[in-house]
């Protein structure tokens, strides 16, 4: 067995020792290749970055509609419950006066006792419906919701796919 020695192949040499202008191009067009696989990488950053920029504005905003939203519920809520009150109210009062022209005719032989105890009675009523009121309007509750606590959804943040326009 003989073994003879290989060596790995030299770059062609031009005059004075300088690479040929092959191995000059094939460097350059490497060069030139990574340049322009930097700037499409810089390019598809500066997209993320933009994107990224417009999700947070678009959660933003999400997040104020739902509040908005949110506020105009209660309200509406509030709204309702008030305009049921006052028909409630309504009813009770032309019951009310109803009942008074009838007792009227019962008392007839009593009528200053009468007027002052229906007097009495009616100003205590009207006292009480008063402090209902402003201390249900101060506490901010809606007597007729189903829950006091208003829950608010949670948006996450979903990966990108790499398939994703942006």
């Amino acid at each position: 067995l003989k073994l003879e020695s290989t060596s790995l192949p030299q770059p062609a040499q031009g005059m004075a020792g300088q690479a040929s202008p092959l191995t000059t191009a094939g460097v350059g067009g490497a060069k030139q290749e990574l340049d322009q696989a930097l700037y499409a990488v810089r390019g598809s950053v500066e997209l993320l970055a933009e994107r990224d920029s417009r999700l947070h504005d678009l959660e933003d905003k999400s997040r104020s509609l739902t509040d908005a939203s949110t506020a105009f519920n209660q309200r509406a809520r509030n709204l309702q419950w008030e305009y049921r009150w006052q028909q409630l109210r309504f009813r009770v009062f032309a019951v009310a006066l109803s009942l008074w022209f009838a007792l009227v005719y019962v008392f007839w032989n009593r009528l200053s006792i009468y007027f002052a105890a229906t007097g009495a009675i009616v100003a205590a009523a009207l006292f009480a419906e008063g402090c209902l009121l402003r201390r249900w309007r101060s506490s901010g509750a809606d007597p007729d919701a189903e829950s006091s606590e208003m829950t608010t959804p949670v948006y996450t943040r979903l990966p990108l796919d790499s398939g994703d326009v942006v």
